[in-house]
C-alpha cells in the first residue's frame, strides 16, 4: 500500500471523507464556483448589453447616473436598477438549469 492511499485510508477511518460524501459537500463546492462565474456572466450581460439598451431611452447615459436628491441624501436608483437587472437574469438562467435538470431526472423516472 502506498503512502498515499495509507493517508485516504487514515482519512476515511476518521469519518471525513464519510462527512464529504454524505453531505455532499463536493458538489456544494462545485455549486458555489459554477454560480460565481454565472454570477459574473449576468453581470457582464447586464452591464454590457442590457444597461447600454436602457440608456437608448435615457439622454445622455443618464442611466446609470440617474439620481435623486432629498434633502442632501443621494439616492442612486440606476444602481439599484443595474443591481434589479443582474438579480433577475441570474434568478432566469438558474430557473431553466433547474427546469432542465428536473426534466432530465423525470425523464429518467419514466423509463
Amino acid at each position: 500500500m502506498t503512502k498515499q492511499e495509507e493517508k485516504l485510508n487514515k482519512l476515511n477511518d476518521q469519518g471525513f471523507l464519510k462527512f464529504l460524501k454524505k453531505y455532499s459537500i463536493i458538489g456544494l463546492a462545485l455549486a458555489v464556483v459554477i454560480g460565481g462565474a454565472v454570477s459574473k456572466l449576468t453581470d457582464a450581460i447586464a452591464t454590457g448589453i442590457l444597461t447600454p439598451l436602457i440608456s437608448l431611452l435615457l439622454p445622455d447615459n443618464a442611466f446609470k447616473n440617474f439620481v435623486f436628491v432629498i434633502n442632501g441624501s443621494i439616492f442612486q436608483l440606476g444602481l439599484v436598477i443595474d443591481a434589479l437587472l443582474n438579480f433577475v437574469i441570474i434568478a432566469f438562467v438558474i430557473y431553466l438549469i433547474v427546469r432542465l435538470i428536473i426534466k432530465e431526472d423525470l425523464g429518467e423516472i419514466k423509463k
